[in-house]
């Protein structure tokens, strides 16, 4: 089980070189690959902003997305929220965004497929979860 970052959901739908060898891997082995509801709000402000292009309309999108094999939705508790907001105290430099997914994948014990250097150096740090690129 993994949790995907925003980017890495859009890359790994599109099939996108962006998407590195071992984030790929990873995601291929995964029996469940989890997708957080933060993640599914910042697709549609890219969208919205002209940002991203998607092939159908955004609720059609997103229902066949979650409607994939593997693919489950990763619940934002209150821990994981209070946790995402102390973040910034323990040295997390990001946006909220990116500390809900942290503290989500930590909560859960997963794996999180992120590009974003600050999510994997703050994670190299603290060495409370794997982040992988």
């Amino acid at each position: 089980m993994t949790l995907l970052d925003t980017h890495v959901i859009l890359w790994w739908q599109a099939v996108d070189d962006r998407l590195s060898a071992r984030a790929r891997r990873e995601i291929e082995r995964a029996e469940r690959i989890l997708i957080s509801p933060v993640s599914l709000w910042e697709i549609v402000l890219l969208v919205d902003k002209g940002r991203v292009r998607l092939d159908r309309d955004i609720f059609v999108w997103t229902q066949d997305f979650l409607a994939g094999e593997r693919v489950e939705l990763a619940e934002l508790t209150p821990t994981a929220a209070v946790a995402a907001g102390l973040l910034p105290g323990l040295g997390f430099v990001g946006d909220p965004a990116d500390a809900m997914l942290y503290a989500t994948a930590r909560e859960r014990g997963v794996p999180l497929i992120s590009k974003d250097t600050r999510i994997r150096s703050f994670a190299a740090a603290r060495r409370d979860l794997r982040a992988i690129w």
